[in-house]
C-alpha cells in the first residue's frame, strides 16, 4: 500500500469514527456539575469516593437516563458560571451562595460553620466582636452566616481583619497560611476542615476549634437560573433523595463516607 493510499484509508477511518459517534453525543443527555474541592461533599471527579453529593446524583440522574459531567472549578468560577448558564449546577450551595440559582425542596446536606485556629493559640471565637485583631482567612464568595458575610464584606479590603482566597483549593492554601503565621483563624465547616487536614497528611492535634460560627443550614446541588430544565432537574433530584432515603440507600452511600443522614 503506498503512502497516499495509506494515509486516505486512516482519513475515512477517522471520519467513520467521528461520524458514528455524533448521534450518541447528540442524544445523550449530559448535566454539567461543578465547585471547588470541598471533600466530603465533593471530591476528585476521577476518585472512587468523589463525595457524597456526587454519588447522590449519579444515582438519582443516572437512572433517569442524564450522564452527569462533574468538574472541580474555583468555587467564583463555579457561580459564576451558574449564574451566566454555562454549567447547568453547582454543589454544595446554600441559598446564600447563589441566590438567583434554582434550588431543590429536598436539600442535600446540612452545614454549619466553625472558627479554627492553631492549637497553640489561646483566643476562641464568640462573636464578631471578639474578632478584632484577629486575620481570618476565608474563601472567596462563600456565603457564611448573614452577620458574617456582612463583617467580611465591610472588612475584605483590611488583611489585618480580612483574607480572601481563591482557586480550586483555596481550604489547602488557607490551611498553609495559618501554619506559617499569615493568617490567625479560618472559617470553614467542621467536615470539610478535618477532612482536608488529613488529606493533606497533617496531624489533628495541631489545630482545635475556637467556636462556632453560624446555626446549621440546608446545602443543596443548585441549578442554573439560565436553564429553562433546571425546574425539571430540582425535582428529579429532590424525588430521587426521597427514594434513596426510603429504600435505605442513601445510608449506605453517607457511611462510605463515615456521615449520617442529616435528617435522622
Amino acid at each position: 500500500m503506498n503512502v497516499m493510499r495509506f494515509a486516505f484509508c486512516i482519513v475515512n477511518l477517522c471520519l467513520l469514527i467521528l461520524t458514528s459517534a455524533i448521534p450518541v453525543l447528540a442524544d445523550q443527555k449530559v448535566i454539567s456539575i461543578s465547585a471547588d474541592h470541598w471533600f466530603p461533599f465533593n471530591g476528585e471527579p476521577t476518585s472512587e469516593r468523589p463525595g457524597y453529593m456526587i454519588e447522590v446524583a449519579k444515582r438519582i440522574f443516572e437512572t433517569k437516563g442524564y450522564h452527569i459531567v462533574y468538574r472541580i472549578t474555583p468555587w467564583s468560577r463555579s457561580v459564576s458560571d451558574l449564574e451566566r448558564g454555562a454549567v447547568d449546577g453547582i454543589v454544595g450551595a446554600a441559598k446564600g451562595d447563589a441566590p438567583s440559582a434554582v434550588f431543590p425542596e429536598e436539600p442535600l446536606g446540612m452545614g454549619s460553620d466553625s472558627i479554627f485556629t492553631l492549637a497553640s493559640s489561646s483566643w476562641t471565637y464568640s462573636t464578631l466582636e471578639s474578632l478584632k485583631g484577629v486575620a481570618l482567612g476565608t474563601i472567596a464568595d462563600y456565603s457564611y452566616s448573614d452577620t458574617l458575610d456582612a463583617y467580611i464584606s465591610a472588612n475584605k479590603d483590611n488583611p489585618e481583619l480580612v483574607q480572601q482566597i481563591g482557586g480550586e483549593n483555596a481550604l489547602q492554601q488557607n490551611i498553609k497560611k495559618l501554619q506559617l503565621g499569615r493568617i490567625d483563624a479560618i472559617v470553614d465547616v467542621p467536615e470539610v476542615f478535618w477532612t482536608t487536614i488529613d488529606e493533606m497528611k497533617l496531624d489533628r492535634a495541631l489545630f482545635k476549634e475556637a467556636g462556632v460560627a453560624s446555626e446549621s443550614d440546608p446545602l443543596y446541588i443548585a441549578f442554573s437560573p439560565k436553564n429553562p430544565k433546571s425546574k425539571e432537574y430540582a425535582q428529579i433530584l429532590s424525588d430521587g433523595i426521597l427514594e434513596l432515603r426510603n429504600s435505605g440507600e442513601l445510608k449506605k452511600i453517607l457511611a462510605n463516607y463515615h456521615l449520617q443522614d442529616w435528617k435522622l
